[in-house]
């Protein structure tokens, strides 16, 4: 035993010295990441029950003991980024090397337990005791890494005494009984082999190709930037030792420094200020590895210590160079595509942080082509924001409209009051622009003009509830998803959103949002954008009614596994407003969806029914029968699973409880609701009932009740005014509840519709008599096909063909035969 001692101080002295530079690199890189100690002291007990503080290094949050618990599984929210590498690592244990030079540890040996745990199988405890613990044991081998071990659906400290912990003190009993010298050296070679080789960290960066080429870029660029400093300093350029060395040690060391930084964990496709302040980290702390490293490394100065100061700066020049250039070639493949569709010109009223977020947003999107900025400040034209200049102020609407023939208006800044933003869409109308309404610019003092703002506060889901929210089966859905691209037709309404927040912790790679309406385009971007989820890319995609193939473009570019089309929140036959008997019909696009995706072989289709049952009439109710009976023939010969989700998106008692009700929300007042009388349940427990119906094929019975709270609750609010004889509330409330704040100067609301038929002169319609209960298939086979192509046309035929056989139609769920009747309407 004095033999391993003596091994012990002398092994562990000679591995501080060898492993000081690392050491010194890890606390620099720990101070740049996060604030908190370096050093993390656990209470361990050691060789017969003595307590000693073991070291390591710290790889969690500052205040992560906070939550109690003693155990760090594989998902742990208090890891930090650079924590995570450390452990993977192993290279947080670095520091138990000064625990073994003191005596309270040994370089082999069982590892040593939290006191917490030490009350169980006391018995083997007494056995394990007899040793002195250790940095290295048949453990640390066999359970590379532990936290993985951990289900993350059941408790880590309860899992880890009954599955764990006896298997633990079995080997360490074993190891105790038959310890000897030449074990000890086998199973120290044998650990160190296993730090280094079998390291999940390492096979995961092995098998990303894109993290590899990444990295391959960075050092190139690392070599080039410490070249240049030397050229800069006329230093000599020699193929001397010095300088190969030099090159080595930024070969070796800079991948492992962007890595462990959490560099590759940004987005390639954005790169923003909070990036350039990370690079800029990194490159500090790239310099001061290439010091550290010069110190212990080269015994004689080799050239100027100016090229120490250069080298970080000329480095951080290329990485943000090479970013920047790559996001902008992204940028123009991105444009390329939109550049043969005709677009209309538009204005960005207001030329500050809203309106360079407009700009952003538009850019990609077809049918709009941003001409220029108006903003009223003087000291502002003429400049240019992201490359378009200001062109004028609002007084000027009218010359720039013949300039370049404008035709809209986008109000994108906050104005300190509602009559200033009267006067501007005053201004729009006296020119003959169509003004639109970013979301955020609406101000938030309640005017003469919003009057309407005041009656509506937040209302919280759970104001009105009736129902539990269920869990989401993460553990069924993420082996479906995870890595996937997942796109959401119709996410601008709050069930869409709730959707796409749901879906961001599913792990999937890209999120596609595809709307047809600019204001709940925007509505949908500014949710998102707030949420920061460094594994999802986020694409928005406007797509006016008709122009799927652009819509499909998307879909092929981003190669989408599961597609979810989402209609809850408006009924599948749309009445136009103020134009009586014309009805447009979204079926030709379920049609198009459906096909697209069995087309693009997608894995998955959730179609989300908005299947409300008592404010339809039978024309309607039909077209949603019809809708489910097209999606259950599509899933028959084919490999995409397809699924429906009924949601019941109405309020059946409209009482004098919930008149009650409405008045209390309108007036800000508590609401209390006796009974059960009311069925209300949040978006979020419909959207996990959509998610939660992945693998299924057919879901017919699911309601999930007042999902849709926004429109029920407009309706009855319109009912409530109508009752009071409030017209101007009425007016209002259409305005900015249910056309997202798009109205002109005359009053006229200008829906969505409006904007369709503006858009697309020849928007699919059909006269409401033909429609009612689908009477002339073949009509609505002529209308159809005018969209559609020769698969799809066939698709349709054959479903129609269905219909009128009214055949069953079997579709195997989860290993079982439903059965399903295509129904004759």
């Amino acid at each position: 035993m004095h033999l391993k001692r003596l091994i012990d101080v002398v092994v562990g002295s000679v591995g501080i010295a060898l492993a000081a530079p690392i050491m010194l690199i890890i606390v620099a890189m720990l101070k740049l990441e996060s604030s908190g100690a370096i050093i993390y002291r656990c209470k361990r007990i050691g060789r017969f029950g003595r307590e000693f503080d073991m070291l390591k290094f710290r790889t969690m949050i500052e205040n992560a003991d906070n939550v109690d618990c003693k155990l760090c599984v594989g998902t742990d929210v208090r890891v930090t980024s650079l924590g995570s590498f450390l452990r993977r690592t192993k290279l947080n244990e670095l520091p138990q090397l000064f625990n073994v030079v003191k005596g309270d540890m040994s370089l082999v040996g069982p590892r040593p337990e939290d006191p917490k745990f030490m009350k169980y199988y006391t018995d083997k405890w007494d056995v394990v005791l007899q040793a002195r613990p250790g940095i290295m044991g048949a453990n640390q081998i066999l359970h590379r890494n532990e936290e993985d071990l951990f289900p993350p659906d059941q408790d880590p400290e309860k899992f880890y005494v009954e599955n764990i912990l006896p298997e633990k003190l079995e080997r360490d009993v074993e190891y105790v009984l038959n310890s000897n010298l030449w074990r000890d050296m086998a199973l120290l070679v044998r650990g160190v082999y296993v730090s280094i080789f079998r390291g999940e960290m390492l096979s995961r960066v092995s098998s990303n190709l894109q993290f590899f080429w990444r990295a391959l870029l960075d050092t190139g660029l690392s070599i080039a930037a410490y070249v240049a400093a030397c050229f800069i300093r006329l230093e000599t350029t020699d193929l001397s030792y010095d300088l190969l060395m030099n090159l080595l040690i930024i070969v070796v060391a800079n991948p492992i420094v962007f890595a462990a930084t959490g560099l590759y964990r940004r987005s390639a496709r954005f790169y923003s200020l909070p990036d350039l302040f990370l690079v800029a980290k990194i490159s500090a702390l790239a310099g001061f590895v290439l010091i550290i490293a010069n110190a212990f490394l080269i015994p004689r100065e080799f050239h100027s210590r100016t090229v120490f100061f250069l080298y970080p700066l000329i480095l951080l020049g290329l990485l943000s160079g090479a970013r920047v250039l790559h996001q902008l070639t992204l940028e123009r493949l991105e444009r390329k595509p939109l550049e043969g569709h005709s677009a209309q010109n538009a204005l960005i009223y207001g030329a500050g942080r809203l309106g360079a977020e407009t700009v952003k947003r538009l850019q990609f999107e077809p049918g709009i082509n941003v001409a220029g900025f108006v903003d009223d400040d003087p000291s502002l034209r003429n400049q240019s924001v992201l490359g378009i200049r200001v062109l004028g102020s609002g007084n000027d609407l009218a010359f720039l409209r013949a300039l370049y023939e404008i035709e809209k208006v986008f109000i994108a800044f906050t104005p300190h009051d509602s009559k200033a933003l009267k006067k501007v869409r005053q201004l729009c109308a006296e020119s003959g622009l169509t003004d639109i309404l970013i979301r955020s610019a609406i101000p938030e003092k309640p005017g003469k003009m919003l009057a309407a703002r005041r009656y509506f506060r937040g209302v919280r889901f759970s104001d009105v509830l009736g129902m539990n929210e269920v869990e989401l089966e993460k553990n069924r859905l993420l082996p479906l998803v995870e890595g996937a691209a997942v796109a959401v037709m119709g996410a601008g309404d709050e069930f869409g959103e709730q959707i796409c927040r749901e879906l961001l912790h599913l792990k999937i790679s890209r999120l596609v949002v595809v709307e047809e309406c600019p204001s709940r385009l925007n509505r949908i971007s500014e949710v998102l954008n707030s949420i920061h989820s460094p594994r999802t890319a986020y694409y928005p995609y406007f797509h006016p009614f008709g122009m799927h193939e652009l819509t499909e473009q998307a879909m092929r570019q981003h190669d989408v596994r599961w597609v979810i089309y989402n209609r809850i929140n408006r009924p599948l036959v749309d009445p136009l407003p103020n134009l009586p008997g014309l009805t447009s019909s979204s079926f030709v696009e379920l049609v198009r969806h459906v096909e697209t995706a069995k087309r693009l072989q997608c894995d998955y289709f959730t179609f989300v029914s908005p299947y409300m049952k008592d404010c339809f009439s039978h024309h309607e109710k039909s077209l949603h029968l019809m809708a489910e009976n097209y999606i259950t023939v599509s899933a028959v010969e084919t490999d995409t699973r397809f699924g429906i989700v009924r949601v019941q998106n109405v309020i059946e008692n409209e009482n004098e409880l919930f008149r009650s009700t409405c008045e209390r929300i309108i007036h800000d007042r508590p609401i209390s609701i006796p009974g059960h009388e009311m069925k209300f349940s949040s978006a979020r427990y419909a959207a996990r009932i959509v998610l939660n119906s992945l693998p299924l094929h057919y879901l017919g019975e699911t309601f999930v009740e007042g999902a849709g709270l926004s429109i029920a609750l407009r309706n009855l609010l319109d009912s409530y005014f109508e009752m009071q004889g409030n017209e101007k509330c009425r007016s209002l409330l259409r305005s900015y509840v249910w056309t997202g704040g798009i109205q002109n100067d005359t009053n006229k609301t200008v829906f969505e519709s409006d904007y369709l038929r503006t858009v697309i002169p020849n928007v699919w319609a059909l006269n409401e008599p033909e429609l009612a209960g689908l009477n002339g298939n073949e009509k609505l086979i002529d209308e159809v096909s005018r969209y559609l192509n020769t698969d799809e046309k066939i698709a349709v035929r054959k479903f129609l063909s269905a219909l009128r056989k009214g055949v069953d139609i079997d579709i195997p769920m989860s290993g079982e035969q439903v059965q399903l009747t295509a129904y004759q309407i």
